[in-house]
């Protein structure tokens, strides 16, 4: 099973997670550590300017995406987030799509971000 995480803002350090939902995405993946499972994280952050990946284990990486150019997170959500989405799921095919939060981060599932994923 491939299964692909959007989540934002996830700190490049991630052994200074201040809880919350960065928490749990960590203790999330140290499960999928000990399945066949293939995990991609994809957090959409302003720490990076070009994309960065870091494989925590073997079956999982995560790949930090600049969010955007826009002040406000909800108007890069809007305008860049599906494009993003989009590639990453053409990219890396999953057989399923888990949001680790909601909020104005839903907005980046518009313009068939998605394609048609569960």
């Amino acid at each position: 099973m491939r299964v692909l995480i959007p989540v934002p803002q996830l700190p490049l350090d991630l052994d200074n997670l201040k809880g919350g939902v960065h928490s749990a995405l960590a203790n999330l993946l140290k499960g999928f550590t000990a399945t066949d499972a293939i995990v991609r994280v994809i957090s959409f952050s302003r720490e990076v300017n070009e994309t960065k990946i870091v494989n925590p284990a073997p079956n999982v990486s995560i790949h930090y995406i600049n969010e955007g150019p826009f002040p406000f997170h909800s108007i890069n959500y809007i305008l860049k987030g599906p494009a993003i989405m989009k590639a990453e799921v053409k990219d890396f095919n999953p057989d399923i799509v888990h949001y680790e939060e909601g909020n104005t981060f839903m907005l980046t599932r518009l313009r068939n971000g998605l394609l048609g994923k569960p």
